[in-house]
């Protein structure tokens, strides 16, 4: 998406990401894994002269895997979970 509004001349600003619910699924010695639902929010795509408010994302919930290396948590894994199917 970024690379999207780069190509038309246009840089996003202000871009946060709004945490809606965090769990934890499962804690080992140097490995975390979270199930984490979040949206982008605030975006606005700027130029020199113009500036466009950007829709909110919708919610989506994905699985972080966390590794704890030489003293620092990583990023092991990031796993989207499916939305449920509408009937």
């Amino acid at each position: 998406m970024l690379a999207a509004y780069a190509r038309r001349g246009l840089r996003v600003t202000g871009l946060q990401v709004q945490v809606l619910d965090a769990s934890l699924r499962c804690w080992a010695p140097g490995r975390i894994t979270l199930e984490v639902t979040d949206r982008v929010i605030g975006a606005h795509a700027v130029s020199d002269t113009l500036r466009i408010p950007l829709p909110r994302d919708r919610p989506s919930t994905r699985v972080i895997s966390l590794r704890r290396v030489a003293g620092a948590w990583l990023v092991a894994e990031v796993r989207p979970v499916p939305t449920p199917a509408q009937p």
